[in-house]
Formats: C-alpha cells, sequence, structure tokens
C-alpha cells in the first residue's frame, strides 16, 4: 500500500430505528489509517475492505464514480448507508 491516503465517510440514510451507535444523516468522518474517532466498529468493518482498493489506487470497478462506493452497515436493525469517498490520489474515473 503506497502513500498516505485520506477519506471521508458520510452518512447518507437512516432506514428503519435510530442508529444505535447514534449516527444520523450528514454526520462525516475523515480518516486515513484505522477507524475514525467516533465511528461505531461495526460500520468500520463493513466499511473497511472497500477502503482497500482505494489504497491501492484501484477504485472500485462497478461504480460510475470510481473514487465513491455506498457502504451498509450490518446492523439490519437500523440499515445506516454510508457513502465512502477516495479525497487523495483520486484514481481515473
Amino acid at each position: 500500500m503506497s502513500g498516505d491516503r485520506k477519506f471521508r465517510l458520510t452518512v447518507k440514510e437512516v432506514v428503519k430505528n435510530d442508529c444505535p451507535a447514534g449516527h444520523k444523516v450528514g454526520d462525516t468522518f475523515e480518516f486515513g489509517r484505522g477507524c475514525p474517532e467516533g465511528l461505531c466498529i461495526t460500520a468500520f468493518h463493513a466499511v473497511y475492505p472497500l477502503v482497500l482498493p482505494f489504497w491501492c489506487n484501484a477504485g472500485i470497478p462497478w461504480e460510475k464514480d470510481k473514487n465513491k462506493v455506498k457502504v451498509t452497515c450490518p446492523d439490519s436493525n437500523s440499515l445506516v448507508t454510508f457513502e465512502l469517498e477516495n479525497l487523495s490520489d483520486n484514481v481515473d474515473k
């Protein structure tokens, strides 16, 4: 994995009950390495595998914008949807 990377994770939707971690639509987390402060570890567990392609400048091949991807928290009681965005060394769109 090369260089420093920056990412932004934004809560886009909370479909069912309130999120037990308190995440609300519009909450934003910027981070490089590791789980950003204030983000539920369960949500980060879902996000992390999609961070790896950005680290390798590979992007997300099934997305129109290779620097963004939607991620859903695995907690089926709240169904929180996030948008993960690569903020550095963007890959070809």
